[in-house]
């Protein structure tokens, strides 16, 4: 609830808020998300990291066009494929936190 961080007054401030950054603290950026993980109750599993700590990649194999039944129209489908892994154990750290 500090100004600094939740505070609305600058363009700025405007940008960061709406693309989810609310922040920096001890050199991390803080991102505000409806996404957390509620474990039990009021537990929260809060994930901090660096950008060695892992890898992510996307592709999109195969696409193809088609005519949809329901309207005169072209469309696309394709199948888009993704994954993650964490190469870097120890650049990455999980807190369990109570919201009161």
């Amino acid at each position: 609830m500090d100004d600094r961080f939740v505070g609305y007054g600058t363009e700025r401030n405007s940008d960061v808020l709406q693309n989810g950054a609310i922040g920096r603290a001890a050199g991390f950026t803080i991102y505000l998300s409806n996404n957390v993980p509620n474990t039990d109750g009021t537990l929260y599993k809060i994930i901090a990291g660096t950008n060695q700590a892992g890898s992510y990649a996307e592709q999109i194999l195969e696409n193809e066009a088609y005519r949809p039944e329901s309207r005169f129209a072209d469309a696309m489908k394709g199948l888009h494929v993704y994954g993650a892994q964490v190469f870097q154990s120890k650049c990455i750290a999980v807190l369990t936190a109570n919201a009161e």
